[in-house]
């Protein structure tokens, strides 16, 4: 994630110009700078606002793992476009620690996380220009462990999930698991490489210090191989890892008794959707709970753009983004964003 974020930032930095003159004359809405406070600290962040007169419903957006830009380095068009095409502002920020915003992502917890959607919540009701009663949120792969814990924190009007995992732990062996057998190994083999995900999740639990990690992961280099998918990462990151890898969203969905729309790629490299999508039915499936949609979509990898391999997500996913738009999306998409927003309001006006 870190490599990829470098690239992106590298190729901004080569080709701003260009960037920049497609950015202005491409993206639809009012865009404009805005900062907030959470947790004591300053939050820069872009709201995006259709044209016309306001106030406007406002969608409230929820990066995943990396350090993520408010707009993604260009990429969160792909998702703000439907929403604006649907009456509503889109909102995102750049997280802790990256572009203008203070403090450090890798510090957060999901608790963290929930409470900084809250924080932005109150901020936007707040302002004149948006309906502090019909604020939405939508919230891509780690936010799966984000979205449902913020909705108990605060009132929110609907749920969008995307690709979303269940569990930490068990999203690292799906993902290790596909890795060894894109590559050709075998079962015994990747077991055994299971064994060692197993041994590194230990690590992570037991050893108090990251001078232990760092010990602990020369004995683990040996004893897996390549096949172990964890190498030595910085103390920062170990510390965010530690502090998280026992997140799963099964409970916390118990308590989401606000319209949800969950969209998945049947291409995910990253997260097994099917566990997802039968843990999102089984879960939400309460007596306070009568609104719950969920899709997958034929050729769509996990940033649900459209490819016909079952492979990470790559520099060629941000660059159809950036350069296509929604128009790089899975077939149907974009349009199932745009129709379930809009008969969501539809909805509360009523």
């Amino acid at each position: 994630m870190h490599k990829f974020a470098a690239w992106i930032t590298a190729i901004l930095i080569t080709g701003a110009a260009t960037l920049v003159v497609f950015d202005e004359v491409s993206r639809p809405g009012v865009e404009s700078e805005v900062s907030f406070i959470a947790g004591g600290k300053h939050l820069q962040g872009i709201l995006i606002k259709p044209e016309g007169e306001g106030p406007f419903p406002v969608v409230i957006f929820i990066h995943g793992d990396g350090p993520a830009t408010a707009d993604e380095f260009g990429f969160l068009q792909v998702f703000s476009r439907p929403v604006i095409r649907a009456g509503y502002a889109f909102f995102s920020w750049d997280k802790p620690g990256i572009g203008g915003s203070e403090g450090s992502w890798l510090a957060q917890t999901m608790d963290d996380r929930a409470q900084e959607v809250a924080d932005a919540a109150t901020f936007l009701r707040g302002r004149p220009d948006i309906m502090g009663s019909e604020i939405g949120l939508m919230g891509a792969s780690q936010a799966g462990w984000v979205l449902p814990k913020a909705t108990q924190l605060t009132d929110f009007s609907f749920m969008i999930a995307i690709s979303t995992a269940i569990n930490w732990l068990r999203q690292g062996d799906y993902m290790m698991r596909l890795r060894l057998s894109r590559q050709g190994k075998g079962a015994e083999e990747i077991n055994r490489a299971v064994e060692c995900e197993v041994a590194v999740a230990e690590v992570y639990q037991h050893e108090d210090s990251y001078q232990e990690y760092l010990k602990m992961s020369e004995v683990l280099a040996v004893r897996c191989h390549e096949n172990s998918r964890e190498k030595p990462v910085s103390e920062e990151r170990w510390l965010f890892n530690r502090n998280n890898m026992k997140a799963d969203a099964t409970v916390d969905l118990r308590h989401v008794d606000i319209p949800v729309l969950a969209l998945f790629g049947d291409k995910d490299a990253h997260v097994d959707v099917y566990e997802t999508m039968d843990t999102y039915q089984r879960e939400l499936a309460t007596p306070n709970q009568s609104d719950v949609t969920i899709k997958l979509f034929a050729n769509a990898n996990h940033a649900l753009i459209r490819t016909e391999v079952m492979e990470p997500v790559s520099m060629m996913t941000w660059f159809m983004a950036v350069f296509l738009a929604e128009d790089a999306l899975g077939d149907g998409v974009s349009e199932t964003i745009t129709a379930w927003l809009m008969s969501v309001g539809k909805q509360e006006k009523l």
